[in-house]
């Protein structure tokens, strides 16, 4: 992070937008992520117009061209972030975010980098897509490297540098005992707000006190057993039936973003309820417990990844309405809450909190 004070300054809300304004100062306060924008990027020569990137662009450097002491931080006046919704405007499918309504701040985090990402791709003739026929011969490392050669051989950005890992998908089959495996890129890990099942153990998730974090990636990463309607047929001894699935980080990203899933949804996608659960929201987070078997072999390091919160998006309100902040690190170990137009010092990182929505953590 930044060895002083840097970005003090606020968005304006020019109608319902604070969702992009939460999701932005985030962004903005994400050292890979601001210092390639505000390095004066060269943007790959495509044939596709860059539209969106010198719109982020500006809003980043306004806000830190700002760059008051932490005492008059209040007194800077608040950038118009208009020419980042005008050219969302002319990037679908962006621009159902600029009719003014309310809208899901990580939905909107996730669709911003993937068309950054789009534009900002340095590969200009990807190649084709394979399809993939496990025949269970090839060692795991191996499909895992060769699987994300192909991925940033089609995908190459500052986005996918600093935002995309890897997850690895197994299938036991309870008949056989063979284990099929998939490995796909992540953006985020959308976490489910409780404890494992089998309980948690210290993380406060079993009883009246706040879920833990580390609760939900247990509960992220426990095993699911696939059975009734969600049998599936082995690929290796082609019977039908129940199967044991998990899932594992096997490659992780420069900055992880973890968003918990406080919104449910009903029947037929209709609108169900926020949960107000009170999160016990770590520092200091380590992926240690929750890595393939495999995961630091292949020169990858010698200890598990250890990450340092730096910034959270807060949802306030209800699934019909409602607020969103930013609480971020600005350097120097000062933080400070983004609330559209103010910003305002903290005594330190949200600790135990009932508004973490989107939690973003960079590597150490």
């Amino acid at each position: 992070m930044y060895n002083t004070p840097r970005g003090l300054r606020g968005l304006q809300n020019l109608g319902n937008t604070c969702f992009l304004n939460s999701c932005v100062q985030c962004l903005a306060h994400a050292p890979p992520f601001s210092d390639y924008f505000l390095s004066e990027p060269a943007y790959p020569r495509r044939r596709k117009k860059t539209i969106l990137a010198p719109a982020m662009e500006a809003v980043v450097k306004a806000i830190h061209d700002a760059n008051p002491s932490v005492a008059s931080a209040r007194r800077v006046a608040a950038h118009n972030p208009r020419g980042l919704l005008r050219a969302m405007d002319d990037v679908p499918p962006l621009d159902l975010f600029t009719d003014r309504d309310q809208h899901d701040s990580q939905e909107f985090l996730r669709m911003l980098l993937e068309n950054l990402n789009d534009e900002l791709n340095v590969v200009e003739k990807p190649p084709p897509y394979r399809e993939e026929k496990d025949d269970f011969t090839e060692p795991e490392n191996v499909k895992a490297d060769r699987l994300w050669a192909q991925y940033v051989a089609r995908c190459d950005s500052v986005m996918t540098r600093t935002f995309a890992g890897q997850l690895r998908s197994s299938v036991e089959c309870h008949k056989c005992g063979t284990c099929s495996t998939s490995y796909d890129p992540f953006w985020d890990l959308s976490l489910p707000l409780r404890a494992s099942k089998k309980g948690s153990v210290g993380g406060g998730g079993g009883g009246a006190g706040p879920i833990g974090v580390i609760d939900c990636l247990r509960a992220f990463t426990e095993d699911e057993t696939l059975e009734g309607s969600d049998t599936r047929t082995c690929p290796k001894c082609k019977v039908k039936g129940s199967a044991t699935k998990r899932l594992r980080v096997k490659r992780w990203p420069r900055v992880l973003v973890i968003h918990l899933k406080r919104f449910t949804w009903g029947k037929s996608g209709r609108p169900g309820k926020k949960m107000d659960a009170a999160v016990d929201v770590p520092y200091d987070l380590s992926l240690g417990d929750f890595l393939a078997d495999d995961a630091l072999e292949g020169g990858r390091g010698l200890h598990p990844p250890k990450y340092k919160l730096f910034a959270v998006t807060n949802h306030m309100g209800s699934l019909g309405g409602g607020h969103y902040t930013a609480s971020c690190e600005v350097g120097g170990g000062k933080w400070f809450t983004f609330n559209d137009e103010n910003c305002s010092g903290e005594d330190g990182p949200p600790r135990v909190s009932k508004h973490a929505y989107v939690l973003f953590y960079a590597l150490q």
